[in-house]
């Protein structure tokens, strides 16, 4: 019983635990998915980028990739949310929690990325 609720809030999304936050991803519209996993596949293709490669370099490639940071920051992330907050420009912005999610703004890129690219990546869970 406590597996199908675990399958069941997966199904829903993901809690990530970040340094001085909560976030909780659900998955874009798969359209937005698709667009976000060709542009990384084809992005990650032409770079020097491995499996062995630190995730501090992936999300320095990623992020440096204005389509790819507008679909995770501007798409996928209306499907997110941080402390209980809408991941948005308004968010990072916010007086009351805006620097903690600047603070996390790199682990909440990632795990959004990781979330939607995952959906359509065989063989990979975020």
């Amino acid at each position: 019983m406590e597996n199908q609720t675990a399958e069941k809030l997966e199904a829903r999304g993901k809690e990530f635990v970040l340094p001085n936050g909560k976030l909780f991803v659900s998955y874009a519209t798969a359209e937005v998915g698709i667009a976000l996993f060709t542009a990384a596949t084809d992005l990650l293709s032409k770079s020097s980028i491995s499996k062995g490669t630190p995730d501090s370099e992936l999300f320095v490639l990623l992020n440096s990739n204005e389509i790819i940071r507008k679909l995770v920051m501007e798409e996928c992330s209306k499907s997110a949310s941080y402390n209980s907050r809408k991941v948005n420009s308004m968010l990072f912005n916010d007086p009351h929690i805006g620097n903690k999610a600047c603070k996390d703004y790199a682990a909440i890129f990632t795990a959004i990325f990781a979330w939607n690219f995952s959906r359509f990546s065989s063989g990979s869970s975020a």
